[in-house]
């Protein structure tokens, strides 16, 4: 890399960053993409014991629709198979084609089958983090769980704080 673009990547890889701290949660939840790298991380989560639950939420988004024939969550869901996550540890929202219906379908998901989360870790891609966190990703959790801990959260000029706790890594 040409050493004068350097710092100009690693100022925006830095913006990027949430710098939530990790911590033991109810459930992953991991919002598909291209980007298989994310199914990864989610995946090596679930195997170091973060969460003993691993969702994975995306049918065929804008650019994914042109790549593949099976929705994203699927995908993602074999990948962390072969890495050793038990497939009944597994959840697939497979329907969502946006980060606002990754967190719609997949609270809803969670609901039909009757789990109630009061924490959750989510793993995006590093430079939609901030379109996850700013989209509701809290509303994963149910209105009425109590948030262990608190996190401000800044989207664009406004700064709000998300009374649940959602962990954003990458």
């Amino acid at each position: 890399m040409d050493p004068r673009i350097r710092p100009l990547v690693d100022k925006v890889w830095r913006y990027h960053q949430l710098n939530h701290p990790l911590a033991k949660s109810d459930v992953i939840v991991v919002l598909c993409s291209h980007d298989t790298v994310v199914a990864e991380r989610g995946a090596q989560l679930f195997l170091e014991g973060w969460a003993p639950l691993l969702v994975f939420s995306g049918g065929l988004g804008a650019i994914t629709r042109h790549l593949w024939h099976d929705p994203e969550a699927e995908r993602f869901a074999r990948i962390a198979v072969q890495m050793g996550v038990p497939a009944d540890r597994i959840l697939i929202e497979n329907r969502s084609t946006n980060t606002g219906e990754n967190v719609q379908f997949t609270r809803r998901l969670l609901a039909e089958r009757g789990i109630d989360p009061e924490s959750l870790i989510l793993v995006q891609k590093p430079y939609a983090s901030w379109s996850a966190t700013c989209s509701g990703s809290a509303s994963i959790l149910p209105a009425g769980s109590r948030p262990r801990r608190r996190f401000p959260t800044t989207c664009g000029t406004r700064t709000s704080s998300s009374f649940a706790r959602v962990t954003t890594v990458i």
